[in-house]
């Protein structure tokens, strides 16, 4: 399969599955580093249209739990984690950390194609990368508010 068969298959995969109510949902989700387990049998499910807060006895903890969630963390990992009864793989996930950086100059539109200019594949071409950021903006239903400049 050439690479912009796959591309165009993954658009698709994505496709349904954002078209649906997507929930994630964890099973019995575990880590461990060097032989110590850092968190044990987690089960979580995260609705749709939701934000959740993840409270834990430490900001490590929490900040594992997400790691382990997105395929992240380094050591080793157990559990299961699904979006709408699909298994994830690590490249299909990920989440924004507390201490990213934002320039509070840019719009919403600008940083997202920043990011992508920065971090999607370098086989895609940048007009795949542009017809990345504006699904994400469909996704989140953002509009045109992605484009207005920051509030002074």
């Amino acid at each position: 399969m050439s690479f912009d068969e796959a591309h165009e298959e993954e658009k698709k995969e994505r496709t349904l599955v954002l078209a649906e109510e997507t929930w994630l949902h964890a099973r019995q989700v575990g880590h461990a580093v060097n032989g110590k387990a850092l968190l044990k049998g987690i089960d979580a499910e995260f609705a749709p249209k939701t934000m959740t807060a993840i409270l834990s006895p430490s900001a490590a903890a929490g900040k594992t739990l997400l790691k382990t969630l997105s395929g992240r963390a380094p050591g080793e990992t157990r559990g299961e984690v699904f979006a709408s009864g699909r298994r994830l793989r690590k490249s299909k996930t990920s989440y924004v950390p507390e201490d990213d950086v934002h320039y509070e100059r840019l719009t919403v539109k600008q940083m997202l194609s920043y990011s992508a200019l920065l971090r999607c594949p370098k086989a895609w071409t940048h007009d795949d990368k542009m017809d990345k950021v504006d699904e994400i903006i469909q996704l989140l239903r953002l509009g045109r508010g992605a484009e207005e400049g920051p509030r002074q």
